[in-house]
């Protein structure tokens, strides 16, 4: 399900079809480490919430297990539109 540039890419405002803006492979890299770390601390911290706060901080767990799944089959998620936001 990828796009023009691979599933790498910026579509603009101006741009709407299938030209985009390149994402470079460096950034790809940074993202993707950024992203599992994120979500790796976000679980831990959910847990750790869970077992020491209330049991209800499962969900949040649940949510971002929920949010990763969907990801892998929309190749879209929010963490990721964020960091290429911050780290262009």
């Amino acid at each position: 399900m990828s796009g023009c540039c691979g599933g790498h890419e910026t579509k603009t405002e101006e741009n709407k079809g299938c030209c985009c803006e390149a994402i470079t492979p460096e950034l790809q890299i940074k993202v993707d480490r950024y992203l599992r770390g994120i979500a790796g601390a976000m679980i831990l911290i959910s847990v750790a919430l869970n077992f020491l706060h209330s049991p209800l901080w499962i969900w949040f767990t649940a949510f971002i297990g929920l949010n990763l799944l969907q990801s892998a089959f929309t190749q879209w998620c929010p963490m990721i539109t964020i960091l290429k936001k911050l780290f262009k």
